[in-house]
C-alpha cells in the first residue's frame, strides 16, 4: 500500500509539471520538445480490453496543458480543459514510449473505417497541413514533428470560436502495447469506473497507479485518488 501511495503521488508531481509547463516538458521519440500530458479516454462500452485498444494499429489520444482551449460541459459548467468526454476516466500515456503517428487539431473521426483505416489517411481536407497553423484546413493532417503547430492551430481556432473540440493525436497501436507505455490510470470528479463499469483499480493490477484528474483546475489538474477516487 505504501509503494502504490508513493508511486501515485511521483506520477502526480510529474503530470502536473508536464501540464503546466508549455516548453520542454517531455521528450517525445519523434525529438519534439513539447509541453502537456497525453490522455487516452475509457469508454463505457464493450469490455475494457476493447475500450483501451479497439484498433489493433491505432489509439486516439488528447494533448492537454494549461495551455489547451477550454469550454463548458454537461457536467463541467465551469470552464474545462478539452478532451473526449471529460466525465469519463482514461489512461496516461507515456510520451517516451509511444510512438505518435499523426495529429489533429479536433476530433478525425479517427475510429471511424474499422481495422482498414490507419487514421491518418491522406485524402481530401484530411490530408498534410502545408500552409502553417493559420491558414491550413482545420481538418488538416499534422506529422509526429509539428505537435506544436498543431496546438498553434487549436489556439488559434480557439479565439474564433470554432474550437471547442479537443485535439486528437493519434498513437501507433504496437506502440501502445510496449510495457511501461501507461503511465497511470485517472479517474474524474464524475466517474471511477471504465467500461462496463468495471472500476478503474482492477485494471491496475499491474502496479500502474490510479490519480484524479479534474479538468476544471487550471493549473496543476492530477490529484492523488485515495480508494480510486478523486478528492
Amino acid at each position: 500500500a505504501a509503494a502504490a501511495i508513493a508511486a501515485a503521488a511521483a506520477a502526480v508531481r510529474r503530470l502536473n509539471a508536464w501540464f503546466d509547463l508549455e516548453q520542454a516538458a517531455w521528450l517525445a521519440p519523434q525529438g519534439v520538445q513539447l509541453g502537456g500530458v497525453l490522455l487516452h479516454v475509457l469508454e463505457p462500452e464493450g469490455n475494457w480490453q476493447a475500450s483501451l485498444l479497439r484498433y489493433a494499429n491505432r489509439v486516439p489520444s488528447s494533448l492537454v496543458s494549461k495551455a489547451t482551449p477550454r469550454r463548458s460541459y454537461w457536467r463541467c459548467p465551469s470552464d474545462c480543459v478539452s478532451t473526449y468526454r471529460v466525465p469519463w476516466p482514461g489512461v496516461v500515456l507515456n510520451p517516451q514510449v509511444v510512438r505518435v503517428n499523426c495529429a489533429y487539431r479536433g476530433d478525425a473521426s479517427s475510429q471511424a473505417g474499422g481495422e482498414h483505416s490507419d487514421g491518418c489517411g491522406d485524402g481530401g481536407s484530411r490530408g498534410a497541413c502545408w500552409t502553417g497553423a493559420v491558414t491550413s484546413h482545420h481538418t488538416c493532417r499534422w506529422q509526429p514533428n509539428e505537435l506544436h503547430l498543431m496546438l498553434q492551430q487549436q489556439r488559434y481556432a480557439a479565439g474564433s470560436g470554432n474550437a471547442w473540440n479537443y485535439n486528437e493525436v493519434i498513437i501507433d497501436g504496437r506502440s501502445f502495447l510496449r510495457d511501461r507505455s501507461k503511465l497511470a490510470y485517472y479517474v474524474t470528479p464524475w466517474s471511477r469506473v471504465s467500461a462496463g463499469g468495471q472500476p478503474i483499480a482492477h485494471m491496475s493490477r499491474d502496479g500502474t497507479p490510479v490519480i484524479c484528474f479534474d479538468p476544471r483546475k487550471r493549473f496543476s489538474p492530477f490529484l492523488p485518488a485515495p480508494g480510486g477516487a478523486c478528492p
